[in-house]
């Protein structure tokens, strides 16, 4: 927003701040010479000249794009947001506004558009916290068309098995919306619902849930650099129930389970730990900013941790790229293969011992994991730390299931 603009916002947001008679009123406009928006701050404009707009009328916008502004601030609950917090962040915006005008507007516009309102214990009168409510409706800008209903909808599909309960939860009221917007488009559109399903690749098992409390606690820490206190079995139910004050530093998914990467001084000093969210069962904001790590690389972090999660034997295959060489011994995995290769630079090629797969890779969980999948459909060849892990997991398998399931039901 460069000066101009700011000082035509400004000289737009004159409002009535006469005391009233006690019925709610919507805010006024002002009327007279301080109402007029500086030429030189709008410049000559033909088409509201054309129009019969008259210099006092050419602010208006600015004000109602202050009613907007003001009402996209608002949260979803829990989070509230108090008048003075809204306030500061409208003149923050360059909205020239007060508290009693916040208040004003906010009782107003507020019960129209369904904003709720409470309030505060250590408050007198009227509300002076703001938010709208968990599973209703804000403000519908932009009108949701048919196409965007069904990107929700897909979205919702996607997302279901991944994320927890309370993230899902944020998100309903948009979906709700999405279903509406179907069924109101057409018949065709309404029946698109019921012939999407999303088949997610993934172990079947049900995602970890984290406490709603937990999460809106982490996510305020995070956006306001705030500190974190997190009590919980942290580092696995084996373990006893700890609290930790924590520096939040990143967020980080990995397939349904979101860990918290934060900073926390023990008796060895500053370090950096994984937290499970799933195992807090509270979490507190501190108001106090939270101290950064003096140098923080979230990627180089990442592979470190990936590193450690190897198997013995593998850590070492990590640090480097490696050369994949592997048979491939079913026809489904040899289309598998080819429409989803492990690298840009993979080859598939045929031979006198049947089809080869060469492929540069970096080891790593996944790579195993994909390699589990395929099973007896592969045989890899090298790298030979990759080949001798595969080989004990094999003979640990049939250590296991030697005997079928009936031996086991109807032992001799």
């Amino acid at each position: 927003m460069n000066a101009a603009q700011k000082r035509a916002r400004k000289a737009g947001n004159a409002l009535d701040d006469a005391p009233g008679d006690g019925r709610v009123r919507p805010p006024p406009v002002p009327a007279g010479p301080q109402t007029t928006t500086p030429p030189d701050a709008i410049g000559s404009d033909p088409l509201r000249a054309e129009a019969g707009m008259d210099d006092t009328e050419r602010w208006v916008p600015l004000e109602f794009e202050r009613y907007i502004t003001l009402l996209e601030k608002i949260q979803r609950e829990p989070n509230w947001k108090t008048t003075r917090q809204l306030a500061k962040e409208l003149n923050d915006e360059c909205f020239d506004t007060s508290l009693r005008q916040v208040q004003r507007i906010l009782e107003y516009f507020g019960p129209r558009f369904g904003v709720i309102a409470k309030r505060l214990p250590y408050g007198r009168g009227k509300p002076q916290a703001w938010a709208w409510p968990k599973q209703g409706k804000s403000l519908p800008f932009p009108t949701m068309d048919a196409p965007a209903a069904l990107t929700y909808q897909i979205a919702a599909e996607l997302l279901a098995p991944l994320l927890p309960t309370a993230f899902l939860d944020e998100l309903e009221p948009e979906f709700k919306r999405a279903h509406r917007v179907l069924g109101l488009a057409s018949t065709r559109a309404a029946s698109l619902p019921r012939k999407l399903q999303v088949l997610p690749r993934g172990t079947g098992r049900l995602p970890a849930q984290i406490r709603p409390q937990v999460l809106h606690a982490v996510e305020h820490c995070l956006l306001h650099g705030q500190q974190l206190r997190l009590r919980g079995r942290l580092f696995g139910r084996r373990h006893d129930v700890l609290e930790r004050l924590l520096h939040p530093i990143a967020l980080v998914f990995r397939f349904d389970t979101m860990y918290l990467v934060a900073g926390l001084e023990d008796a060895i000093g500053y370090c950096i730990d994984w937290f499970a969210l799933h195992r807090a069962d509270h979490a507190e904001c501190i108001d106090k900013p939270a101290i950064p790590p003096a140098a923080f690389d979230l990627d180089r972090t990442l592979k470190e941790v990936r590193r450690h999660r190897l198997p013995n034997g593998l850590l070492d295959e990590s640090d480097r790229p490696a050369r994949l060489h592997a048979r491939i011994l079913h026809p489904d995995a040899l289309d598998s293969l080819e429409e989803r290769p492990f690298s840009t630079d993979q080859t598939i090629h045929h031979t006198a011992d049947g089809w080869m797969l060469e492929a540069t890779v970096t080891v790593t969980r996944d790579l195993l994991t994909e390699l589990h999948d395929l099973g007896a459909h592969l045989e890899v060849l090298e790298p030979a730390p990759v080949r001798d892990h595969l080989a004990r997991l094999a003979t640990k398998l049939h250590q296991i299931y030697r005997t079928t399931a009936s031996d086991v039901r109807n032992p001799e």
